[in-house]
């Protein structure tokens, strides 16, 4: 990128725009330029003027400007009326930023399709360069665009087939019974998990009352082994001393008697309660075993609807896509629009580029049919206005001659008459 000091009129007079009439490729041209130029494909100037586009056959208007005359409003930034205010600084800024990129020593071509306002705009700022019109035959234009609109329909077509199908598929997955019996069992599971939930915690509950049943047995079983051990050393105590009366032994006797009858009847209690507790712990294990199961099954369940709903929602995106893509005009209707705005379009850019040729007396302006370009002279001639040595060989045909050979598209009577009324007047110039 080169920010070096250049002279702005010798680089001005090394630039040459290329206007058509339809979005061409010219590829095939640019490759006989030679290496020494440099082009600039479709750069965006009438973006940078803030100009209706000609795109997708659709007019997409950036401001509310007339179709025929776009930059002829009156509040329009760059109006003609005010061309002395803008017109300098609009083509300084033009040629710094085609050079910044090219440098000041190249030969520039720029090519820009469809250039309603920007031909007569760039014409104005740049009158030193040059300007070539590549023209094309209004109904061999119309021809291309009605068999583009044809390839659209079938592909169309395919689509809403394509979307009937995504349609039965998310009908199909919405019925499919493995898909009812996964939410049902996810109901089931849910519901069985809360209700295992809710029993677990009513079982240990219920293991916390046996333990403490388990302790207080065990506590008060304790308790009279310390009384009858007690009594037995009273017993002793008595035997040795000789004035024990017999009748003390036997009370201590008996009492260890009642306390060991009470042991018994603990112990059998204890026996129970031990024998319940195991079973609940038991329980408690196998049902937090069994809890653990239902909740990886939900998991499960959850994850299997989750992949569900996504599969779902991916089919009714593509449907979604499709849709965007459909046009709800009829067909015959679409392309009987197509031939009034392209007859339209194209009769307001011929006017506008002979209004540019007119305004430059053809001064640096050429204007071109593109079929003429088949023959190796003429196109030797426009690559000399381009300012590039022919004197190499050359391939004779440099641009295919816009017949729209191998089309089978066939104008109707209808068709015909809305390009006559639109365009006969510019077509009859050029011969059409």
């Amino acid at each position: 990128m080169s920010n070096q000091f250049f002279d702005e009129s010798e680089c001005e007079k090394k630039i040459t725009w290329i206007f058509t009439t339809n979005d061409r490729n010219l590829e095939s041209f640019y490759d006989l330029l030679g290496k020494d130029v440099r082009v600039m494909n479709e750069p965006g100037v009438d973006g940078l003027l803030n100009l209706p586009r000609w795109s997708q056959n659709k007019f997409l208007p950036r401001t509310r400007l007339q179709e025929d005359q776009p930059h002829m409003r009156y509040d329009y930034f760059f109006h003609f009326a005010y061309k002395n205010g803008w017109t300098k600084f609009l083509r300084s800024m033009i040629l710094k930023r085609i050079f910044s990129q090219y440098g000041a020593k190249n030969t520039i071509v720029i090519h820009e399709s469809i250039a309603l306002g920007t031909s007569e705009i760039v014409s104005t700022c740049l009158p030193n360069s040059k300007i070539i019109f590549l023209v094309e035959n209004c109904k061999s234009v119309i021809k291309e665009k009605i068999n583009a609109l044809d390839i659209k329909e079938k592909k169309l077509s395919k689509f809403l087939q394509v979307k009937e199908k995504l349609a039965d598929k998310i009908e199909k997955q919405k019925e499919n019974s493995d898909l009812v019996k996964r939410e049902e069992s996810s109901n089931m599971t849910f519901k069985k998990i809360s209700e295992m939930q809710e029993n677990i915690k009513k079982l240990i509950r219920n293991i916390q009352i046996s333990r403490d049943i388990k302790n207080t047995y065990e506590g008060k079983i304790e308790k009279f082994k310390e009384r009858i051990e007690n009594r037995n050393r009273r017993i002793n105590v008595l035997k040795k001393e000789s004035s024990s009366t017999e009748e003390a032994i036997l009370d201590n006797e008996r009492k260890i008697n009642e306390f060991n009858a009470k042991i018994n009847e603990l112990e059998t209690n204890l026996g129970r309660v031990s024998s319940r507790l195991e079973n609940q712990e038991k329980k408690l294990e196998t049902l937090q075993y069994v809890l653990r199961e239902r909740e990886e099954r939900k998991q499960k369940i959850v994850h299997e609807i989750s992949q569900y709903d996504s599969r779902i929602e991916k089919i009714e995106k593509e449907i979604d896509k499709i849709n965007a893509k459909v046009i709800l005009e009829d067909a015959t209707d679409k392309r009987l629009a197509l031939v009034k705005r392209e007859s339209k379009l194209w009769s307001n850019i011929i006017k506008t580029y002979l209004k540019v040729y007119e305004n430059r007396n053809g001064k640096n302006c050429k204007i071109v049919k593109i079929e003429e370009l088949s023959d190796s002279q003429k196109a030797r001639d426009l690559i000399d206005f381009v300012g590039i040595d022919t004197t190499n060989e050359m391939t004779d045909v440099i641009i295919q001659s816009a017949t729209n050979d191998g089309l089978t598209v066939e104008l109707t009577d209808e068709e015909l008459q809305y390009i006559k009324e639109s365009a006969e007047n510019e077509m009859k110039i050029f011969g059409y």
